[in-house]
């Protein structure tokens, strides 16, 4: 998981050897998405089983879906992010508070620079 320029960001390393990035928690009741199952392009919240599309963060039919962000590997494996401009973090439901939402991801270390971004590491 990762704070990019005021975005939580975790970041899915598929079996395929692709990466994916969301925002870091369900909106519904803001289980930690990095603590989730994959199953190809799906990720499953660890709380309650809600599934997203890791491509497009479709949840669903009657659930809310999740933000994901343009990630890909560069020639020498660092991961390359692309997040929007401006904005804040996407908002959760069932009243948990977007700006503290509870789980590991509060304690994510800061990152800064432009709208893209390049990282060694990963969730």
């Amino acid at each position: 998981m990762l704070r990019v320029d005021g975005h939580l960001v975790t970041v899915f390393h598929l079996r395929d050897g692709g990466v994916r990035a969301t925002q870091p928690w369900c909106p519904h009741r803001a289980g930690p998405l990095a603590d989730g199952l994959l199953d190809d392009d799906v990720v499953v919240c660890p709380l309650h089983g809600r599934t997203f599309s890791l491509d497009s963060g479709e949840a669903g039919p009657t659930e809310v879906g999740i933000a994901t962000y343009t990630a890909q590997l560069d020639g020498d494996g660092t991961i390359v992010l692309t997040l929007p401009a401006a904005g804040s973090l996407p908002s959760c439901s069932d009243g948990v508070s977007a700006g503290e939402p509870p789980g590991p991801q509060a304690a994510a270390a800061p990152f800064s620079g432009g709208n893209e971004h390049h990282d060694q590491g990963g969730a």
